[in-house]
């Protein structure tokens, strides 16, 4: 749900894609804008990590990341999604590399850890 007046009044519950374990972090730039990140992911072997944008307050998600990754085996199970203001957001889900926005969560620009 979102609200547009600081909390009087909220929308009606929109569902979130996938099964409820998919997509763990949420963040929210503004009342329209959302993004869900994976949840933390442990194991090993191939995964995809998949991160949606709504621009619409949740009515409606797009793909905003895709990125085939090779999940390792200790490598740290953590998660981060949060934004700085209605435009700058930050999203770590992949052990090497930070993910950053600059339009709301649209798009994405993958930036390698030293």
């Amino acid at each position: 749900v979102s609200s547009t007046d600081s909390g009087t009044r909220w929308s009606r519950p929109h569902p979130v894609p996938g099964d409820g374990l998919t997509y763990g972090l949420i963040a929210a730039a503004d009342c329209s804008h959302l993004v869900l990140a994976p949840a933390p992911i442990s194991g090993d072997g191939p995964y995809t990590y998949r991160v949606l944008s709504s621009s619409d307050g949740g009515r409606h998600w797009r793909s905003a990341v895709a990125y085939p990754a090779q999940i390792e085996a200790g490598a740290p199970a953590a998660g981060y999604l949060a934004f700085q203001g209605s435009a700058v957001g930050h999203w770590v889900g992949d052990p090497r590399a930070i993910w950053s926005t600059t339009d709301s969560g649209a798009h994405w620009v993958r930036q390698l850890l030293p």
